[in-house]
């Protein structure tokens, strides 16, 4: 069954569908109508429908063209995405939080940093040539994401995104196009990467069962032992630092002396297709088939062999979505190339280069949005716009889009061009603009100056006070404001309606409550639940979201304000152990009870800062069990103190 994130799916197309920010859409449906739009600031929490909005005003001006018109920017990774990269020439494979480290330390700035890298590489592709490359990195960037897309590939590997961060697909013509996470389905197929290696010289022998190439780069933790004689090798692959051992099984080539290797893959690719002629393609090697056979059907006349019949598998077989870069090597050599037209020509020279990479794609088995509340991670990739992670290596859009480079390359490309239609500029839209450098938001403020005539910047921000204020003069201002617990229930009615979903009016105040005035989380909340079920109430909804429900945790605190210190310990280790809560969890929903308790207003001072007290103990790295424990028994000396 396929999956859709239903923040896309019923994300409002019409300024009719946006739900309470009435005081926002009457202004601007007024630009709108005009078509004289000005440079827009959107400022407010998240999930109120500031990207909403933007999105709305594009489809507006521009109908069925709005994705040519419009500029997005703004992506990120999560913190276990694995990544090759290059530091200080030494290869190494890491989680995106390990560079956290290395980069940032132990420093906690605020919901987004960024900090500029001099000694990291990235593997990415050649846009021209499309073989996979080192590229030097200029920005590594992190900021707080609440919610993340899950995308699991065959082979078992997965990457975790945000939805607007975009993933490298290819387009009917063979080229390197966009797709963004929040729209990839079940059954949609990504870019990956084997890379080969000259060795210069057969392997040599070590002993009976180990061989080892002397010149393919070192790499840490990787080893390559000898696995049967059917010229496979396995090897195990590690983290750094770490003593899991992973097996994975790759291809060797002993003739041509060449290695192939997939860099950041831990994950088995064992599945294979068995429409090459005497022998078995691997996944390594397949390449999508409706692309080529689209192109072959075509220029039929113009091709020297008969390619039905060497393609005979995918046009009268089984019908494999995928096809053997072997197979496709026969028929793209016999194609005359002089009669070609220029349009067949770059099709044909777009499909030759992807034959002769090192490029294949694998499968998507499942798409789902989970529960994150950390950093996210980004990586400027100046001029290419594409670098290589995850499990099993996906070729993703350049993440960072605050840097300088960004203003001064993409940004100034895309703003000098003419619009499609009749609306005399196009529109950039800059999501978490707050996150831009101050050397990018200078950069930006230039750039607007230059190209009005052009272009129209939609700047999206959580605190419009990180912008600097020549930007802000030069913009329309439109606040957004936390949508009412009203609004947010009319629209996942709406939505529960579509899905036939039986939910509760307590499900309702619930989800409310959890999302404190975001949409979007709301949205993801009631979708997650309805998986687990489709009758939905409060109990449901606490579980899917791992939450404490705020009566539970208000009954901790009056015991202890009552002197049960140790039953109301034993309902907090009921809360952590049982329920599986962090003991950030705790903490986060103790402040929010402990403002609505019916107790005097300077007990509630006295609460509130021993609560900020704990929660920063557990910030830098407490035991969360003897941190609870402790505070527990501050709210019981609190109590005490009352009483006397």
């Amino acid at each position: 069954m396929s999956f859709e994130v239903w923040t896309e799916k019923y994300r409002p197309k019409t300024f009719e569908d946006i739900v309470g920010q009435d005081h926002v859409i009457k202004r601007i449906k007024a630009f709108v109508e005009k078509k004289a739009l000005p440079h827009l600031l959107f400022a407010g929490p998240a999930g109120t429908g500031k990207t909403t909005t933007a999105l709305v005003i594009a489809r507006k001006l521009y109908g069925k063209n709005w994705r040519q018109n419009v500029l997005e920017l703004n992506a990120s990774v999560s913190k276990n995405t694995p990544i090759l990269v290059k530091i200080k020439n030494r290869i190494r494979r890491v989680l995106f939080k390990d560079l956290d480290k290395l980069y940032f330390g132990n420093k906690k700035l605020g919901d987004s940093e960024y900090v500029k890298v001099d000694d990291l590489e990235v593997l990415t592709v050649n846009k021209d040539t499309y073989k996979v490359e080192w590229r030097k990195a200029s920005y590594f960037i992190r900021h707080k994401a609440k919610k993340v897309v899950r995308v699991r590939v065959e082979g078992g590997g997965y990457i975790e995104l945000t939805g607007n961060h975009s993933i490298i697909t290819l387009n009917e013509n063979g080229k390197l196009v966009e797709k963004h996470a929040s729209e990839l389905r079940e059954g949609d197929h990504l870019i990956s990467f084997v890379t080969k290696f000259e060795t210069g010289r057969k392997p040599s022998k070590t002993d009976a069962s180990h061989f080892v190439a002397p010149e393919v780069p070192p790499i840490e933790g990787v080893s390559f032992t000898l696995g049967n004689a059917s010229e496979q090798v396995t090897s195990t692959s590690f983290y750094p630092n770490d003593i899991t051992l992973v097996s994975n099984t790759f291809c060797i080539d002993l003739h041509s002396k060449l290695i192939d290797f997939p860099f950041t893959s831990l994950k088995s690719l064992h599945n294979v297709d068995s429409s090459r002629e005497g022998k078995k393609a691997a996944e390594s090697e397949l390449l999508l088939a409706n692309i080529f056979l689209k192109f072959f059907s075509r220029v039929s006349d113009k091709i020297n062999v008969n390619w039905k019949y060497i393609l005979r598998h995918q046009l009268y077989g089984r019908k494999s979505e995928r096809i053997s870069k072997y197979l496709l090597k026969k028929v793209i050599s016999n194609i005359d190339t002089s009669r070609l037209d220029s349009e067949e020509r770059a099709v044909y020279e777009n499909l030759k280069k992807l034959v002769d990479s090192d490029l294949h794609i694998v499968k998507i088995k499942s798409v789902e949005v989970v529960d994150y509340d950390d950093y996210v991670y980004d990586i400027s990739v100046p001029q290419n716009e594409m670098f290589f992670a995850g499990e099993i290596p996906i070729l993703l859009h350049n993440s960072d889009e605050r840097g300088i480079d960004v203003i001064r390359h993409k940004v100034k490309d895309f703003a000098r061009t003419k619009p499609l239609g009749d609306v005399p500029y196009k529109l950039i839209f800059l999501d978490e603009s707050d996150a831009l450098t101050q050397d990018a938001q200078n950069a930006l403020r230039r750039t607007m100056e230059d190209y009005t005539a052009t272009c129209r910047f939609i700047l999206s921000c959580n605190y419009s006070s990180r912008i600097i204020e020549p930007i802000q003069s030069r913009c329309a201002v439109f606040r957004f404001k936390p949508l009412t617990d009203d609004d947010i229930i009319k629209r996942l009615k709406y939505i529960a309606g579509n899905e036939g979903l039986d939910v509760s009016e307590d499900a309702y105040k619930a989800i409310c409550y959890i999302a404190e005035g975001d949409l979007r989380t709301a949205i993801n909340i009631l979708q997650a639940a309805a998986s687990v079920s489709k009758k939905i109430d409060a109990n449901v909804v606490y579980d899917v979201t791992a939450r404490a429900r705020p009566e539970d945790v208000q009954e901790i605190i009056d015991l202890a304000l009552k002197g049960s210190f140790m039953q109301a310990k034993d309902k907090l280790n009921n809360l952590i152990v049982k329920q599986g809560l962090s003991g950030e969890d705790v903490i986060r929903e103790m402040h929010k009870v402990v403002l609505r308790l019916s107790v005097p207003e300077e007990v509630k001072v006295e609460l509130i800062d021993k609560i900020g007290e704990y929660d920063f103990r557990l910030i830098e790295g407490a035991d969360p069990r003897i941190q609870l424990d402790a505070l527990l028994a501050q709210i019981a000396l609190i109590g005490r103190e009352r009483v006397r």
